[in-house]
């Protein structure tokens, strides 16, 4: 149960962070990426879903890919897709932001061994997810996520860590 609450904190720390930066200039080929990234999946997922429903012959909730999007995404005030996956991507931008500025500031730097470290638990969570009994190495987790997501999963941990440390809760 404190593994739970301290990922409740930290999770609350981390949207407190988040919300608090305000972008004068979005990194337009970042948001881009992640705007690809996200339609792409949830497309994939969508069409997973909707042959899984009518395989086992329940009715599919969602009319179209774009009504799925926007319900996946949960972004306020969207109402079409590309709204969803704008604002879903922007989060996503911000949340790079916030761990390197944050690591800048703190001065942290991460190793090659913890990037791979990363990797290798991003892989073992592909194996975990792959109905074919696939066994996935780091070297597929860079090839599937991309240097620049394992670097920032591994910095946001590195960066968390002290954050936390430094960090006082109090109910309100």
């Amino acid at each position: 149960q404190n593994s739970e609450l301290a990922a409740a904190k930290e999770t609350m720390l981390f949207n407190a962070l988040i919300d608090a930066l305000k972008v004068k200039k979005w990194p337009k080929n970042s948001v881009e990426f992640f705007y690809e990234a996200y339609e792409k999946s949830l497309t994939e997922e969508y069409e997973y879903y909707k042959y899984y429903y009518s395989y086992y012959g329940y009715t599919f909730p969602f009319t179209d890919v774009y009504d799925f999007i926007i319900s996946v995404c949960d972004i306020e005030g969207a109402t079409t897709a590309e709204q969803a996956l704008q604002g879903y991507a922007e989060r996503k931008v911000k949340e790079q932001l916030v761990v390197f500025l944050l690591a800048d500031k703190l001065n942290i730097k991460v190793k090659r061994s913890e990037m791979d470290a990363q990797a290798q638990i991003f892989a073992d969570m592909l194996t975990e997810n792959d109905q074919s009994g696939k066994k996935y190495t780091s070297k597929d987790a860079y090839e599937q996520y991309g240097d620049i997501l394992i670097e920032c999963s591994a910095t946001y941990n590195k960066v968390m860590k002290i954050v936390m440390e430094d960090t006082t809760f109090t109910q309100s």
